[in-house]
């Protein structure tokens, strides 16, 4: 169990809904997908193993969870080839995601497995990983259950801010399967962190709560957070300011009250906001200002 990755759709990990447990027994023994009955064929065994590869490529989170399922033949397949089968769902899913590519490398420092399903679906040596990758100390004569390596990550997360600012995060490269499940947890998290605010440009506009008269301009501006914990706009008169998170999906902007950080669904991007502005995280690949008009409506 403490083996089998699994992760549902963002934020969740039903295993009907996109999970990849591999719970091998649903349709049986090893006598293949559709029981061994006389006149039936396998698919995936009746050819060649890549072929049965290739074939797999072609489906979704929750069609890879059913396939392992269905018997241990087609689970040991799925296992025995996940991170060429995983990888192809990783980059189709990736495209156009804020902070991932076609690389899982990212992932260590971004992801707290909140979500717990998603938590008990993660092998303990890539749970191991995110841990070493965080700089946490962790007495494995004492920490024996995986529940407990799960509570030390969880923990972790409050700390990445301070973590991020004193020393980067160790490479720490995810079997593709790991880094969708923490993907797909990852985008449940609203509490952002250091490295995420100084990772990104960020697109400032007025909060809609303004002034008619403030909002009738509507300047197209942008802002930027730096790892030393100054933050620069070049519209503000003071120039540069510091900044701080102050609590967890709270930044501290100056004296300015603070703004709360959620989700985009979407892209998974960022949005900071209060009663007066919204601070919106943009990919450095966007275009000009133009390629902004989606996200200011």
């Amino acid at each position: 169990a403490a083996d089998a990755a699994g992760g549902g759709g963002d934020g969740g990990a039903d295993a009907g809904a996109g999970g990849f447990g591999a719970v091998g027994g649903a349709g049986g023994g090893e006598g293949g997908a559709l029981g061994g009955g006389e006149g039936r064929v396998d698919l995936l065994t009746a050819v060649d193993e890549m072929v049965a590869i290739e074939m797999l490529r072609f489906l979704d989170g929750a069609a890879l969870a059913a396939a392992s399922a269905t018997c241990k033949a087609w689970d040991a397949l799925v296992d025995a080839h996940g991170d060429d089968i995983f990888r192809s769902l990783c980059e189709r899913e990736w495209v156009g995601v804020h902070g991932l590519a076609s690389s899982p490398a990212v992932l260590p420092t971004f992801t707290n497995l909140s979500n717990e399903a998603a938590a008990s679906r993660t092998a303990v040596r890539d749970i191991k990983r995110l841990l070493a990758a965080r700089h946490v100390r962790v007495d494995y004569r004492l920490a024996t259950e995986k529940s407990e390596l799960c509570a030390l990550l969880r923990t972790s997360t409050r700390e990445v801010p301070q973590l991020a600012l004193r020393a980067p995060a160790l490479a720490c490269r995810l079997p593709w399967k790991a880094a969708l499940v923490c993907s797909r947890a990852d985008a449940a998290r609203d509490d952002i962190t250091a490295d995420e605010l100084t990772g990104t440009k960020w697109l400032f506009t007025f909060n809609r709560e303004m002034a008619a008269a403030q909002m009738a301009e509507r300047p197209v501006l942008f802002c930027n957070f730096f790892a030393d914990g100054s933050y620069s706009s070049p519209h503000h008169e003071r120039g540069v300011m510091g900044w701080r998170i102050i609590a967890p999906g709270l930044v501290q902007i100056g004296q300015y009250p603070p703004v709360r950080s959620f989700r985009r669904k979407g892209d998974r991007g960022w949005v900071l906001v209060n009663g007066y502005v919204d601070m919106l995280s943009i990919m450095e690949e966007t275009g000009g200002e133009g390629a902004f008009s989606s996200l200011l409506e």
